[in-house]
């Protein structure tokens, strides 16, 4: 059996953890040996699960806590194990951590890139930082792998991408998303929504980078204008408590269902009209393939890589004014039997979990 360590940092419910977990759900497990790398001291959303389904749980100290230490404790962990390969999903980090596993002849070495941007503060220092281990990650990789072209040429550099880059994207389960609208209707009526709101919703991590702000400052905006509509959003994280603050400041409390990490994302979809997805910057979000998986528009921030857009009715639009958000909408609301009538062809044949996997499988196996 193959063994293969997996550095993921968290197995919270971000994004690249969720792809992380689709991917590994899907592998033929019997071939491998597989851990994953946590540098969160306590257990993460998907910890159990993943345990349950055969993986090995490790963990280090957090980088940013002693980066000394954190080194010293990962080479160690190296020495100590026999890897055949190391997947590492940690950004800029990925090319000390491709060195070491190079140091300690670990034969595949895979740098996975998932986001177009980093929230750090791009000081001097920082891009000295950036240039370095992007040569490291060159020097030291086997693979680079990223979920988008943007991804790949964030981490890895255009032209190096180009050359000897490969994108996997993420991947999810096509049967859980098929659009049924009787499963929309009881949903809706266990949310206590009507069938004449028009539902707006946003699946994602609550943190400053996916502007949930945003989305209440239009919603302040549609609600002058007596439209019936209600918000759905779900995800928790550390501005958890600030959005419904804000929410509450503005008096919109009626208009907004917080319904924080739920395991039933397939069927919320099939409740919502739309999904807003105002972040200022991302790579290929699951979430979004998994909303237009079910015929679900989505109305996306410039901050959102192109390549996310996978049916002809869904929109990008910059966040500078609002206004024109708002007026996109009412377009949507306008048209509220579109979601029978959207062809999915594009993810069908590009974004199936089971597929996903077989290409993850032969880089491992090889």
């Amino acid at each position: 059996m193959k063994k293969i360590l997996n550095v993921i940092g968290s197995l919270n419910t971000g994004g690249a953890e969720i792809n992380t977990m689709n991917v590994f759900k899907n592998l033929k497990l019997d071939k491998y040996t597989y851990e994953f790398l946590v540098f969160d001291q306590s257990p993460g959303y998907f910890e159990e699960e993943a345990i349950n389904y055969g993986a090995i749980i490790k963990r280090i100290i957090e980088p940013k806590k002693d980066y000394k230490k954190f080194i010293k404790d990962f080479d160690k962990l190296l020495r100590e194990n026999s890897y055949d390969v190391i997947h590492v999903n940690t950004l800029w980090n990925s090319g000390l951590l491709l060195k070491l596993a190079y140091k300690n002849h670990i034969p595949i070495r895979i740098c996975h890139s998932h986001s177009t941007e980093s929230s750090a503060n791009e000081n001097f220092k920082y891009k000295l930082y950036k240039r370095a281990m992007k040569y490291l990650i060159a020097k030291s990789g086997t693979d680079f792998v990223a979920c988008g072209k943007e991804a790949g040429a964030y981490l890895y550099g255009e032209r190096n991408f180009e050359d000897n880059g490969e994108i996997i994207y993420n991947g999810v389960d096509l049967d859980k998303f098929n659009y049924d609208i009787r499963l929309r209707k009881k949903i809706r009526s266990g949310l206590g929504i009507t069938e004449e709101t028009f539902v707006i919703g946003h699946i994602g991590r609550m943190a400053p980078v996916k502007n949930q702000k945003f989305i209440v400052d239009v919603c302040e905006v549609l609600t002058r204008k007596s439209i019936n509509i209600k918000f759905v959003l779900v995800g928790d994280g550390p501005d958890f408590s600030k959005i419904k603050s804000y929410i509450q400041k503005k008096k919109l409390e009626p208009y907004f269902l917080l319904l924080g990490n739920r395991d039933d994302i397939s069927d919320l979809t099939q409740a919502i009209d739309l999904i807003m997805f105002p972040s200022l910057y991302e790579g290929f979000p699951v979430s979004l393939i998994e909303a237009q998986a079910s015929s679900l528009p989505c109305l996306v921030s410039t901050g959102v890589t192109q390549e996310a857009l996978l049916l002809k009715e869904s929109k990008r639009l910059p966040l500078i004014e609002k206004n024109q958000w708002v007026e996109v909408i009412k377009t949507y609301m306008d048209n509220r039997n579109l979601r029978t009538n959207i062809d999915t062809r594009l993810i069908t044949e590009n974004f199936n979990i089971k597929d996903i996997a077989s290409k993850w499988e032969k880089i491992y196996d090889r």
